[in-house]
C-alpha cells in the first residue's frame, strides 16, 4: 500500500511538471508565428510595388526639366483619334502644353512636365497612392509595368516607374475645370490615362 501511495505522488508530480512546460511553450510558439506572419506581410507589400518590366523607357523618363521631346501634337491627335489640325502647341513655362478641340466640340488644354524623382521617392509615392482608404488612385498601365497615379483634387496624373529617376506629370484639368461638369472632368481624366498608355507604348524599346 505504501508503494502504491508513493507511485501515485510521482505520477502526479511528473504530470504537473509536463503540463507546466507545455503551457510555457505556447506563448513562444505564438510569438514565433506572429513574427513569421509580419515578415510575410512586409514581403507582400514590397512585392505589390514591384512590376515586371517589358521594355526600356529611357527616352521618356531620362530627360531634363523643360524638355518636350517626348510628346508632340501628332502624338496627341493619334492617341485621341483627333484631326491633327485640332491640336496646337501652347507656349508655357517649363511645360509642354497643347490646346485642342475634342469630339464634342469642347476645348481642352493638357500639359506635360518632366520631374526629377529618385527611385526611392517614386516607390514612396506609389505606396502613398496605393494606401487603403486613400482618395488617391494608382492603376497599372496597359503594358503592365508602370503605375499611373491620379490625384483627383489637383487634377493631375503621374507616370511612375520604379526603374527610373524621373517621372512625367500630366495636368489634365486646369482653370477651365471650374466650368466643367463632373462627367466632363472624368472624361478628361480618362483622356489623360489614354495619353499615358500611348506615350509608354511609343517610347517602349
Amino acid at each position: 500500500m505504501k508503494h502504491i501511495f508513493i507511485y501515485c505522488i510521482v505520477v502526479l508530480f511528473v504530470a504537473c511538471d509536463s503540463s507546466q512546460k507545455k503551457s510555457e511553450d505556447i506563448p513562444s510558439e505564438k510569438k514565433e508565428s506572429k513574427e513569421i506572419s509580419t515578415e510575410a506581410k512586409s514581403n507582400t507589400n514590397k512585392d505589390d510595388i514591384s512590376l515586371s518590366q517589358h521594355g526600356d523607357y529611357s527616352t521618356l523618363f531620362k530627360l531634363q526639366k523643360g524638355n518636350c521631346s517626348f510628346v508632340n501634337a501628332n502624338d496627341i491627335a493619334t492617341a485621341l483619334d483627333l484631326p491633327e489640325n485640332n491640336v496646337k502647341e501652347v507656349v508655357t513655362h517649363n511645360r509642354c502644353s497643347y490646346e485642342m478641340t475634342l469630339a464634342d466640340d469642347s476645348k481642352w488644354i493638357v500639359s506635360f512636365q518632366w520631374h526629377a524623382f529618385s527611385k526611392e521617392d517614386i516607390t514612396r509615392e506609389i505606396e502613398n497612392y496605393k494606401k487603403d482608404g486613400s482618395p488617391l488612385t494608382a492603376i497599372i498601365s496597359d503594358i503592365k509595368d508602370t503605375y499611373l497615379c491620379i490625384h483627383p483634387f489637383n487634377k493631375f496624373l503621374m507616370i511612375f516607374n520604379t526603374n527610373y529617376d524621373g517621372t512625367i506629370q500630366i495636368q489634365y484639368c486646369q482653370t477651365e475645370c471650374k466650368k466643367l461638369s463632373k462627367e466632363q472632368q472624368e472624361a478628361r481624366k480618362q483622356l489623360a490615362i489614354t495619353l499615358s498608355n500611348y506615350l509608354l507604348q511609343k517610347h517602349k524599346k
